[in-house]
């Protein structure tokens, strides 16, 4: 472990300590500080902000309401995937655009956040079938195109999105291989099936544009089926 690290965490302590014991004798710590001069009083002023923060990060780690990959939305608008809790703040990898949000922990403890990631979820199955069998290493480097086509689309849990392999036997041609992929849609119960094709539509776009710069030659069927998921995944 960093010795950094521990001494952080250990000075964090001994302030939260220190403001709990002051509290608790009524003892008003930022006034004495405030008393030393304006000085002062921007140290008790930019102690207390960051007390705040700090006190945010605990209620978040003891309350939990996300983890880190976790897909949240807030009142704002903000939807995204949250790539790291830390002790002052928060960061959010915002879905569509890419960008990432940094949320002081002490505004987040205020607002109301919807965790997708707990909802109930959609299951849509596509299929890809090649023009030859695949090797095992291009195999690898298909699943992983498909993964990463998939990771910024807010509305599809790229977490559990699954991939499986099949060789397929046509009259008069030769075997191929064919991808079945599982894609899991948040929040089915609220979602209409127009906005589950339009998340589906965006994911094999992503993917047969991936593909085609890989000069993989590919057709993309339309069957789809929509199986509603019966527990949380």
């Amino acid at each position: 472990v960093d010795c950094c690290q521990v001494s952080s965490a250990n000075l964090v302590i001994i302030i939260i300590l220190i403001v709990i014991f002051a509290q608790a004798h009524a003892v008003n710590i930022f006034g004495l500080f405030a008393s030393l001069g304006v000085g002062g009083l921007a140290v008790a002023f930019a102690a207390q902000k960051t007390l705040e923060q700090l006190l945010g990060g605990i209620v978040l780690y003891i309350d939990r309401p996300f983890v880190v990959d976790d897909y949240i939305g807030l009142p704002d608008g903000t939807f995204g995937r949250v790539e790291s809790i830390g002790l002052r703040s928060t960061k959010i990898r915002t879905s569509g655009k890419g960008t990432l949000t940094i949320i002081p922990n002490s505004a987040l403890t205020q607002l109301n956040i919807e965790n997708f990631t707990g909802a109930k979820k959609s299951i849509l199955l596509s299929y890809l079938t090649f023009e030859r069998l695949i090797p095992d290493e291009e195999k690898a480097l298909i699943r992983q195109i498909i993964l990463d086509s998939t990771v910024d689309i807010f509305g599809i849990d790229s977490r559990n999105t699954d991939v499986t392999f099949n060789e397929i036997h046509l009259p008069s041609n030769q075997p191929k291989s064919q991808a079945q992929i599982n894609f899991f849609i948040l929040g089915s119960g609220e979602v209409s099936m127009d906005l589950r094709r339009q998340l589906l539509d965006i994911a094999n776009e992503n993917i047969a544009q991936q593909l085609r710069d890989y000069g993989i030659g590919f057709s993309l069927e339309e069957r789809t089926i929509n199986v509603d998921s019966p527990i949380t995944i």
